[in-house]
């Protein structure tokens, strides 16, 4: 938003209050991934939230819109693996493991545009 309101002088003036909201930790950022998680009724391999935090300690910054983005690229990568097994079983489709974390995952966001 800075940086749309640096695009003309005269715009900054028009808005009489900014408010400036902290960037989430990495910890934060993990939480609302499980959240999005469990309210999609998915449970979570534990080694799949330390990778998740992983990604955001190294990129040291991030948003909810991009946990989201990696819960469902994760989504994808479970179907593509489990659209291999004859029948799965209910643990199987409930299950988020670390194989479903995006291998080509880019810690500079790039694969989130």
């Amino acid at each position: 938003m800075k940086a749309f309101l640096d695009t003309n002088p005269g715009l900054r003036s028009r808005f009489s209050r900014v408010v400036e909201f902290p960037p989430y930790t990495p910890k934060e950022l993990v939480r609302i991934f499980a959240h999005l998680a469990r309210q999609a009724h998915y449970e979570v391999d534990e080694r799949v939230l330390n990778l998740v935090g992983e990604h955001f300690e190294v990129t040291q910054q991030g948003n909810a819109r991009e946990a989201r983005k990696i819960f469902e690229a994760m989504l994808e990568r479970q179907a593509e693996r489990l659209a291999e097994v004859d029948d799965p079983t209910r643990d199987q489709l409930l299950w988020l493991l670390p194989a479903d974390f995006p291998q080509d995952i880019d810690h500079n966001q790039e694969y989130l545009a």
